[in-house]
């Protein structure tokens, strides 16, 4: 039988469009007893800034169980710099059940989770050094830094990364 729903509202204009949704999830984790209503929201915008090609989302997410809320946050945009190059940012911070995560309840019996806050922000470029009919090569780099909760300090520091890419697709 069907033991879970959910509901959804949408609005759309133009180059925006935003949803809001809302669900009750019977049971959605074997190894954290439970039901979650999970919530989301977000808004997103295709379009110009400054005149440059632009797109930007906005979004939030929460798990609310029976001992604890998580909570999630995401911004992430590109802008068009010039011609060939296009800058991106994405930051995000998530409340997350990581000590003692994955171990399982004794049956029927539950306890207050240790919730942490793990954020993260990547800075990025990308350059198109080819585009031959619909194909193209583009190159980029970026560099994230993570934002470490102090209960997560001793086991994980203060991590950060450098990527570097290449990227063969088709143009739209």
């Amino acid at each position: 039988p069907i033991d879970s729903y959910s509901a959804r509202g949408m609005w759309i204009r133009g180059g925006t469009r935003a949803q809001v949704s809302i669900g009750q999830l019977n049971e959605p984790n074997l190894a954290e007893p439970g039901d979650v209503t999970r919530t989301t929201a977000s808004i997103e915008h295709v379009g110009t800034v400054f005149g440059r090609a632009s797109a930007i989302t906005i979004a939030y997410g929460q798990n609310n169980e029976l001992f604890d809320t998580e909570n999630a946050f995401l911004v992430e945009a590109t802008l068009g710099l010039w011609r060939r190059g296009t800058g991106y940012m994405r930051a995000e911070l998530a409340d997350k059940h990581i000590l003692g995560a994955g171990g399982q309840h004794p049956i029927g019996q539950q306890h207050p989770h240790v919730i942490s806050s793990v954020g993260a922000l990547t800075l990025g470029y990308s350059h198109n050094l080819l585009q031959a009919g619909s194909n193209t090569l583009d190159i980029g780099a970026d560099v994230s830094g993570f934002s470490t909760p102090s209960e997560l300090l001793d086991s994980y520091g203060r991590p950060w990364s450098i990527h570097l890419y290449g990227r063969w697709g088709l143009v739209k």
